[in-house]
């Protein structure tokens, strides 16, 4: 989603879309991802900005790139589920996160938690 140690990548990497009528629609595209970090965090409290660009690979897989206001620059691979984006991204220098994001009913924006412990929200630019 990128406070996934790289805060904010899909997470990214990540990342999005949504159920329309039971098909998973294409979440190609730019996106752009705030992380709320606890202060337990790896970070410590923190909100940490990220833009990701996604692109996909077959239905209901995903990957792309994802910059965040830390500096950090990540890869990432998400697979769509329904309404559930999996998302797992292996930052330059850092460690990899992982990221489990669900959509909202109109398929424009997800939330969910990365594995910093960090609460997502991505949205459409």
């Amino acid at each position: 989603m990128g406070v996934w140690r790289g805060a904010v990548g899909v997470t990214a990497g990540a990342v999005v879309g949504a159920m329309v009528v039971g098909c998973v629609p294409s979440i190609e595209g730019a996106w752009r991802i705030t992380a709320e970090c606890p202060p337990q965090s790896h970070f410590g409290a923190i909100t940490i900005e990220a833009q990701a660009e996604v692109e996909e690979r077959a239905r209901g897989e995903y990957f792309g790139t994802v910059t965040n206001t830390l500096g950090e620059r990540g890869q990432f691979a998400a697979q769509m589920e329904r309404s559930n984006l999996r998302v797992q991204t292996a930052w330059d220098g850092q460690l990899p996160t992982e990221a489990l994001l669900v959509a909202d009913p109109g398929g424009r924006s997800f939330q969910g938690i990365d594995s910093n412990g960090c609460d997502l929200t991505v949205v459409r630019p």
